[in-house]
């Protein structure tokens, strides 16, 4: 039945909830970039184990990701983002340490091409996020999503997220251009640097 098959929200809600290799569930995910390339990557990597689990298609995810300026950029994990915020499911820390602009140079070419919502301060627009879980969130994950998954496929995901959340940014973007050149053809940046 489609209704109990995992949406786009529920995945990014189960990347968000998803242990690390710690044990710690729901560990925050630091910045849009990271977390829309973990979706991304959850795609092209781990659908084949979630195949009957997952409502969308290969050709759902085609029109939900798009090649960009910065590689694949998904409009729906961004606004996904926002709902989860406005309903209390997510919140948004700010990152004192945060080593890039890459982030925020990716969202004003986005915001640009896709309307994105625009900050009316230009200082809000550099405070880049690290997102976690409410209590609320965590409690809708545990009661709604996570039981529906197979012990295969949370250990799947606990080595996603433990691999992802946990590398470098550039380290995750020079791994998504390498893996799919075909997502880098409007790319801004050709060779990802070290």
């Amino acid at each position: 039945m489609d209704d109990e098959r995992l949406s786009l929200k529920d995945i990014i809600l189960s990347l968000l909830y998803a242990p690390t290799g710690r044990g710690k569930t729901a560990e925050p995910v630091s910045g849009r970039t990271r977390l829309v390339k973990m979706v991304f990557l959850f795609w092209k990597e781990l659908m084949k184990y979630f195949k009957n689990s997952v409502a969308l298609s290969d050709k759902d995810f085609e029109e939900i990701f798009v090649g960009w300026h910065y590689g694949p950029f998904s409009k729906d994990v961004y606004a996904a983002i926002d709902f989860f915020k406005d309903i209390g499911f997510l919140k948004a820390i700010v990152d004192d340490e945060f080593s890039g602009n890459v982030e925020w140079e990716e969202y004003a070419n986005w915001q640009a091409h896709f309307s994105l919502p625009s900050y009316e301060d230009e200082t809000e627009r550099a405070i880049p996020e690290v997102f976690e879980l409410t209590e609320q969130g965590i409690s809708f994950v545990e009661s709604e999503l996570w039981s529906r998954l197979s012990s295969e496929q949370k250990r799947i995901l606990t080595e996603f997220k433990t691999r992802f959340n946990g590398a470098p940014l550039m380290a995750l973007v020079r791994y998504v251009y390498d893996s799919y050149p075909e997502y880098t053809k409007k790319s801004k940046i050709r060779r990802v640097s070290s």
